[in-house]
């Protein structure tokens, strides 16, 4: 997973020039999901050390993570579907001719 954000953020500065804002969503979502796995694992550690090893805070502080871990991957996710469709233009159908009746 770090080398897909690793190499979406690589692809989004290569193409920063023809999509800007489709390369700041998808530095953005990689960004926050690369700091969040990177961080994850540290701060579950001293999350758990901080509780003293209790298995029901454990337990919670698990739930809690979980929790987290999806928000942020809503976050991101919704982040890289926003980057797929920003600007895109709506279509003109005004210029469209209109279909006759035989």
């Amino acid at each position: 997973m770090m080398f897909a954000d690793l190499g979406c953020i690589v692809a989004a500065l290569v193409l920063w020039r023809r999509a800007p804002l489709s390369s700041v969503l998808i530095l953005l979502a990689c960004g926050i999901t690369l700091a969040l796995l990177i961080v994850y694992p540290f701060a579950w550690a001293v999350a758990v050390r901080l509780v003293g090893g209790d298995a029901q805070a454990v337990a919670r502080i698990d739930i809690l993570f979980g929790i987290g871990w999806a928000v942020v991957g809503a976050i991101s996710t919704t982040l890289l579907v926003f980057a797929v469709y920003a600007g895109r233009k709506q279509p003109n159908t005004a210029l469209e001719p209109t279909p006759t009746a035989p």
